[in-house]
C-alpha cells in the first residue's frame, strides 16, 4: 500500500518512463493552506536521499517535476524499489517556492 507523503491534491497520474524504466508517476500539489508535513509513503528501508539543484518553474509546467530543484528519495520495499521526489515549485513569478511531491514507482509489482 502506498500512502500520500503529504497533504494536497493529486494533479496527475501517468504511466511514463524515468531513467530508462517504465513507471507510474503520481503528482501531488500542496497549496499554501495544506499542512506541510512530510511522511514516508510506503514501508521499507530508506536507501538514499539525493538533492538535485535546478530551476523554480511554475507548478503548472509539466517539466517542473524534472527540471526544478528537488530531493530524490529511494526506498527499498517488499514490493520492489520506489523513488519519491520532493520538487520545489513556484505558484507564479515573484511568489516563493513550495514543495510538490512526485511518487515514482519503479517496479510494476508495487500496488496500492
Amino acid at each position: 500500500m502506498v500512502s500520500p507523503p503529504a497533504d494536497g491534491r493529486i494533479v496527475e497520474v501517468l504511466d511514463t518512463e524515468y531513467e530508462g524504466r517504465e513507471i507510474t508517476k503520481i503528482s501531488i500539489f500542496m497549496n499554501v493552506f495544506n499542512v506541510h508535513v512530510n511522511r514516508m509513503p510506503i514501508g521499507g528501508t530508506l536507501k538514499a536521499v539525493t538533492h538535485k539543484a535546478g530551476k523554480f518553474l511554475a507548478a503548472d509546467k509539466p517539466e517542473a517535476s524534472y527540471e526544478n530543484e528537488q530531493n530524490v528519495i529511494d526506498i527499498s520495499t517488499e514490493y520492489g524499489e520506489v523513488t519519491v521526489k520532493q520538487v520545489q515549485v513556484c505558484l507564479r513569478e515573484g511568489l516563493s517556492a513550495m514543495p510538490q511531491w512526485v511518487i515514482l514507482s519503479l517496479s510494476a509489482s508495487v500496488s496500492g
